[in-house]
């Protein structure tokens, strides 16, 4: 979890908390069970998606580590297929097997 979102969450964890706790000084006044309860509802699915997006950061990662894996074992391939060209063909020749180095 970011840490605006989580000091967020809990900042108001605490105020729906506390206006739960002191709810009886508060009827009458404009705030209703409903909307304590609907808040901390709201609070506990922030949380929850909050947690599916560290899971997908994390999936992310991995994917792109492998990914990276990839590209640079392919790189070292097409590496050593072009010094195969280079070697025995003409600078001239390079460019129709897709080649385009110039040394």
């Amino acid at each position: 979890m970011s840490k605006v979102i989580k000091d967020q969450v809990i900042r108001f964890n605490e105020i729906v908390s506390g206006m739960k706790n002191k709810f009886s000084l508060l009827q009458g006044k404009g705030i209703n069970e409903v909307q304590l309860n609907k808040l901390k509802e709201d609070l506990a699915v922030i949380n929850k998606q909050n947690d599916e997006i560290d899971k997908l950061k994390t999936e992310v990662k991995e994917k792109k580590r492998a990914m990276m894996i990839n590209l640079l074992r392919t790189k070292a391939d097409i590496i050593e297929i072009k010094k195969v060209v280079k070697q025995n063909f003409d600078t001239s020749q390079w460019a129709e097997f897709g080649v385009l180095d110039k040394r």
